[in-house]
């Protein structure tokens, strides 16, 4: 039994416009910023099926976060195409409230959007 190649993508709206990489950029710690990388890494080596709390949670339909950690979430969704299975990041943000603000949900989910319109 052969198993699907995983791979992850971080979502660009145009080049050289990433929301995700402009992020973890923004992050002043290097250390924060080698943390949501790794994070993100080790999803890619995960089955989707072992996604589960309290390193990712569903947030909205496709849309899962990534909880790097107690602050910091990472919104992205699980692709999946007859040669590979891919993790697509999209956006992230560092919660204030306790909650993924609706404006960051919604944002993801039009780059979800975008991005499945561009594999056609």
């Amino acid at each position: 039994m052969s198993t699907v190649p995983r791979t992850s993508e971080l979502y660009s709206i145009e080049p050289n416009n990433c929301p995700i990489k402009d992020f973890i950029d923004d992050q002043g710690d290097a250390k924060v910023r080698a943390r949501i990388v790794r994070k993100i890494e080790h999803l890619e080596k995960l089955d989707p099926m072992q996604y589960s709390r309290p390193l990712v949670d569903t947030v909205e339909g496709p849309i899962k976060e990534l909880r790097v950690d107690q602050q910091i979430r990472v919104l992205f969704s699980v692709e999946r195409s007859p040669d590979k299975v891919t993790v697509v990041c999209y956006n992230a943000e560092r919660k204030k409230n306790g909650r993924i603000s609706p404006a960051l949900i919604e944002q993801a989910k039009e780059y979800r959007q975008d991005w499945v319109r561009r594999q056609k």
